[in-house]
This record gives C-alpha cells, structure tokens and sequence, in this order.
C-alpha cells in the first residue's frame, strides 16, 4: 500500500515545504564555499533543526556532499562534481531566473 508521501511525487518529496528550496538555493547560489549546517541555518534564517533535516535529506539523495569536517563541525557543498541532479537543479535555477529577469525587463518597459 503506497504512502500519502508516495503520492507526492519526486518534487513533492523534495520541497516538501520552503526549507528544502531555501537551502537548496542557498547552496546553489554560494556554491563555490563549503557551509556546516548551523552556517546554513544563520543564512536561510532556518531553524538548527529544520536546516540539519534540510541538508541532510539532500545529502542522502546526493545533491550535497559532506566535504570535511572541522572539529565536530560537518562541511557540506553543491554537489556538482558527482551529482547529475544537481547540475540539473543548477541549469533549472538559471534558466528560471533568466526567465524571471526577462518578464520584469518586459514589465519596465511597459511602464516607461
């Protein structure tokens, strides 16, 4: 018997509210850095724990990798390297804002 979660579907499951896409964008966004988790929740303006289950859910299907850790500090990044997802996320979030960007140009120009 499926699960109400089943019936979401992959993006359902995967911004299954805002958190998901507010680190999600974080990291793509500062992809160049690595961050802990609590840097992740002071950036997003998340919870500690809401930003740990974030991370971690997109760890396990390997759209962030933990890089290294520092103390007992664990260091996460845009898995671009290894993760195909990932880059698709990174292509979709792009062409989305581009797409954004050229309806507000249109929307000035209306205006002028």
């Amino acid at each position: 018997m499926a699960s109400e979660k089943d019936d979401l579907g992959v993006y359902g499951r995967l911004f299954s509210g805002v958190a998901m896409a507010k680190v999600l964008d974080f990291f793509i966004e500062s992809q160049e850095d690595v961050y802990s988790q609590t840097e992740v929740a002071q950036h997003t303006s998340l919870s500690n724990k809401t930003a740990f289950t974030a991370v971690n859910k997109l760890k396990d299907i390997e759209i962030l990798k933990l890089v290294r850790k520092v103390g007992q500090a664990k260091m996460y990044k845009l898995n671009l390297e290894e993760s195909k997802a990932a880059q698709l996320l990174e292509k979709a979030a792009i062409e989305i804002a581009s797409i954004e960007n050229e309806r507000i140009v249109k929307e000035q120009a209306n205006y002028d």
